[in-house]
């Protein structure tokens, strides 16, 4: 379900103007899911996709440890594409997959990164 809630929302991102610059980045301290350009800012995504609510919103399971890692990996990113000087936000994009169909929601800005990374 990962993969498959990974494709639904680059493909919702780019309906709505944004370009898909890399998926399923690696670097030393995790995975960020999507990164995309919208206008000049460079958005690092995270998908959450759940088959129901029973668990809670998917955005709650983006804990202060993962938002961390996702910063570090975000500058890795940043780095490597030499990007440092680039406008720069987090946004959560989540899916839960209802009977009738995919429900998104994307949450954009969804959380801001300290100097510290944390």
């Amino acid at each position: 379900m990962g993969r498959q809630s990974e494709a639904l929302a680059a493909a919702y991102l780019r309906s709505q103007g944004y370009e898909i610059l890399e998926t399923n980045y690696r670097g030393r301290r995790g995975e960020i899911d999507i990164v995309a350009r919208y206008q000049q800012i460079i958005i690092f995504v995270e998908v959450k996709g759940r088959r129901s609510l029973n668990y809670g919103l998917p955005e709650e399971s983006i804990t202060p440890e993962k938002r961390r890692r996702l910063s570090q990996t975000a500058l890795e990113w940043l780095k490597r594409n030499k990007g440092l000087e680039a406008l720069v936000r987090f946004d959560v994009v989540t899916i839960v997959w209802e009977d009738h169909g995919p429900r998104i929601n994307h949450i954009q800005n969804a959380f801001q990164v300290s100097e510290n990374g944390s």
